[in-house]
């Protein structure tokens, strides 16, 4: 199993998020990441 620090996770996952906020902006919209949580 790989480990990843939340902190690296949610830099991750806000970028992907960067991807596609421009699509939800044409129609006003957005998106925003509150949190990451881990489980094992």
């Amino acid at each position: 199993m790989i480990i990843i620090p939340v902190s690296e996770m949610f830099e991750k996952v806000n970028k992907a998020l960067d991807e596609i906020r421009p699509h939800l902006a044409v129609d006003g919209g957005n998106i925003g990441l509150v949190e990451v949580t881990m489980i094992s």
